[in-house]
């Protein structure tokens, strides 16, 4: 249902931290959207080879969310501090707030699994590899308990919980190496907003805190 949430602000932004904070959040936002609630989306049916197609795979995400309950700026105070107020899915929001939280606080082990998959990723030849799809490439059983394995870290260092995890099974036809592009590219558009901030620049927070502040920051009372 749609309610509303802030993202805080503080410190000095450049122009490109605004590009960052659109791109990256509406396309998670997409995401837990679709992990939310039930609408129609295949992503087993998507290449995913990299590139285009994630990009295409997340933005065709966002355009199935129905159109009210897209985020809408309902006010925005650019100030040391200061807040985006967003008419949105709260149950979305609190999703990328806790995918923020967890990057953040995980934010060298995951650095350093990121690594060592891109490492695998590259030798495999991952990206031209589906496990349920008629690949040129041939798909072994040491690529499937590779990419289970690394699932089961990501999906531990990222605190996704069952539901969302059980989600994203379905959405990946319960293919593992499909699996593994959409938590990549869940973590890679985390990434940045987690950057946004370790800067001090942006605070995500959940609708519960939002509601507390509502209650006792004289910022919301203006």
């Amino acid at each position: 249902m749609e309610n509303t949430n802030f993202i805080l602000l503080d410190e000095r932004w450049e122009l490109d931290d605004l590009s960052i904070l659109s791109k990256d959040y509406m396309q998670l936002y997409g995401m837990f959207y679709l992990l939310e609630h039930d609408i129609e989306y295949i992503a087993g049916e998507m290449p995913w080879q990299g590139g285009h197609s994630v990009v295409h795979f997340f933005r065709n995400m966002y355009y199935s969310v129905p159109h009210q309950y897209r985020p809408k700026i309902i006010k925005m105070k650019y100030a040391s501090p200061g807040f985006i107020e967003l008419a949105l899915d709260c149950a979305s929001s609190n999703g990328i707030a806790y995918l923020i939280s967890a990057v953040s606080g995980f934010y060298w082990p995951l650095a350093k699994l990121y690594k060592l998959i891109m490492a695998e990723y590259t030798k495999n030849k991952w990206a031209k590899k589906k496990e349920n799809g008629s690949d040129t490439i041939p798909v072994t059983d040491e690529d499937i308990e590779k990419a289970r394995f690394f699932n089961n870290e990501l999906i531990n260092l990222m605190e996704i919980d069952d539901k969302h995890n059980y989600k994203i099974d379905m959405l990946s036809n319960y293919d593992e190496l499909v699996k593994l592009k959409i938590l990549l590219a869940m973590y890679r558009r985390a990434l940045p907003l987690v950057e946004l901030s370790n800067e001090g620049k942006a605070d995500f927070i959940t609708s519960d805190i939002a509601d507390e502040l509502i209650e006792s920051d004289a910022r919301f009372k203006e």
